[in-house]
């Protein structure tokens, strides 16, 4: 195994010891993957190992679960997912991470920091990120991908505080941080790769990938639009700002509530394909009981291009008010499409935003609430192939 490490670092009493049989372990299960992967896989194996000693240390019985190994190393521990990141010594300034470990089709809501000390058969637990606290930094502090297929992480937005995450994986339930939740919205970036993409297009097929399962969304039954209902025009609107809300029944089923949603919306002029797939989900923010459709159809005209539609419409559960300044925000990574406030609080009103893309345009959708209290959902994306 190669080495990086030429000199014995002073090591904390918190280090962990490893013996020789974790570390044959972890060089046959290296040897699972290709020659150049390797050295990898093995400090991901001692990473995992580590971690498992620590936490029975302290005195956890629950038993983790592996989610992947190699190219990152996930877990989950009491319904929580984490990805484990070996370092090959105590970092200075900077942390270089694998981009692997941030791939946005797999989030972890804990980055944990394993610093492997191979030669002295030693491991600590470094310290830790929130994933919403890390995309809340990116935001900010964009950290372009190295050519190695790293990224080079400030050491100052780690928590080197290993107990503080072992209260959070005793106390915390999986939905208690939001794995996509900075303090305020979204502000349009290409840098970060933190953000999941969900496939819209596989709705049409009656299909949710592993991202929308992930995030709770439910597929609803795709619809087909009667012809008699669309007034199709060659000229699609980017946006829709000013259709009226629509007020549907609150004791409808979320099938029945959409469909009358969608009637209605044709009814009062708004373009749909004629082929629809639909997905829904639910969840609250500051106590507020939220309600999202999301919506989505190919749009193809003679001698044109085709191109896919995004259609959201958010508001609450049965019987709640959605609170006035609430606010829908839709973007792609550099501009700002959409951005929808509600005037009156009503158990009625929907917060409707329509976009219309490229097969490889992407939308993000911001959510809002008077409080301050914001959610940025997994990005929308449409890929047919």
């Amino acid at each position: 195994m190669n080495d990086s490490i030429t000199d014995f670092e002073p090591l904390p009493i918190a280090a962990i010891a490893l013996s020789p049989q974790q570390i044959e372990i972890a060089m046959q299960h290296s040897l699972n993957v290709a020659p150049a992967d390797q050295w990898q896989a093995y400090l991901n194996d001692l990473a995992l190992q580590s971690f498992e000693q620590w936490l029975h240390q302290r005195g956890w019985t629950q038993p983790t679960e592996s989610i992947n190994g190699f190219p990152a190393c996930q877990i989950r521990v009491n319904q929580l997912r984490l990805t484990l990141i070996p370092i090959e010594s105590q970092p200075d300034e900077l942390i270089s991470i694998p981009s692997a470990s941030l791939d946005p089709t797999n989030p972890s809501l804990f980055y944990v920091l394993i610093a492997i000390y191979e030669e002295q058969g030693q491991a600590l637990i470094y310290g830790f990120l929130r994933h919403d606290q890390l995309l809340t930094h990116w935001q900010t502090q964009p950290q372009p991908p190295e050519p190695d297929q790293t990224y080079s992480l400030p050491l100052a937005w780690v928590n080197a505080d290993p107990d503080r995450l072992l209260l959070y994986l005793r106390c915390l339930t999986p939905v208690a941080i939001p794995l996509v939740e900075p303090s305020t919205p979204a502000a349009p970036s290409s840098s970060s790769p933190l953000q999941p993409l969900m496939n819209a297009h596989l709705w049409l097929q009656n299909q949710l990938d592993a991202i929308a399962q992930e995030f709770a969304w439910t597929l609803l039954p795709s619809l087909t639009l009667a012809p008699g209902f669309r007034s199709l025009s060659t000229d699609y609107p980017l946006s829709t700002t000013s259709i009226a809300q629509p007020t549907v029944a609150g004791d409808r089923s979320p099938v029945e509530e959409v469909e009358a949603l969608l009637r209605q919306l044709e009814r009062q002029g708004m373009v749909l394909p004629p082929q629809l797939g639909i997905a829904y989900r639910e969840w609250s923010m500051s106590s507020i009981p939220l309600r999202l459709y999301a919506v989505t159809g190919v749009i193809s005209e003679p001698n044109q291009e085709p191109e896919w539609m995004l259609l959201l419409l958010l508001g609450t559960q049965p019987h709640v008010m959605l609170p006035i300044n609430t606010t829908l925000l839709v973007q792609t990574e550099t501009e700002v499409l959409v951005e929808q406030r509600s005037e009156a609080p009503t158990d009625s009103n929907f917060l409707i935003a329509q976009v219309i893309g490229q097969w490889d345009e992407r939308f993000i959708a911001t959510i809002t609430l008077p409080d301050g209290t914001a959610i940025t959902l997994p990005t929308f994306g449409f890929q047919v192939d």
